[in-house]
């Protein structure tokens, strides 16, 4: 119990994190996009998390250095959003209890989920014990720029 906790709250801690830094990377990229004749027209950000368990998968030659697990957990909720949208996704997302309904007795009764640690043990492959074993987590904050050019601009 206490290391499923412990990862509760690192990846709440990192999630958190990775987030705010991705509301700071936006407010560059937005003012990059006021720029006359901007390059940017539009951007997506997203966030990859990647999931390393050394010492379990010793024996796996093909899980040495690489990520045991990795998933694209959380959606950003861009500028053009209603301020008061992004910041109810951002109380949802880091604030509000995550936790599934447990049946009494069960050991995990009370325990507390952040997002992301719902998000891994509800939605995705990984058991409690996967999640137990977790030793590094990797984070992305991924900014993708876009521009297009339609052909139909273009003149001869």
């Amino acid at each position: 119990m206490k290391r499923l906790d412990d990862i509760n709250t690192l990846l709440a801690e990192r999630s958190e994190a990775a987030y705010d830094n991705a509301e700071k990377l936006e407010r560059k990229v937005l003012t990059l996009m006021k720029n006359p004749d901007p390059f940017i027209l539009d951007y997506e950000i997203e966030f990859l998390m990647s999931f390393f368990a050394e010492q379990k998968y010793a024996h796996v030659s093909d899980l040495q250095g690489n990520a045991f697990f990795e998933c694209k957990p959380m959606w950003f909720a861009k500028a053009h959003h209603p301020e008061s949208e992004r910041k109810e996704h951002k109380v949802w997302l880091f604030k509000t209890d995550h936790t599934e309904a447990i049946q009494e007795g069960h050991p995990l009764n009370g325990f507390r989920h952040c997002y992301l640690f719902h998000d891994l043990i509800n939605h995705t492959i990984l058991s409690y014990q996967d999640i137990v074993d977790i030793e590094d987590i990797w984070i992305e904050v991924v900014i993708t720029v876009q521009n297009f050019q339609s052909n139909t601009l273009i003149q001869d």
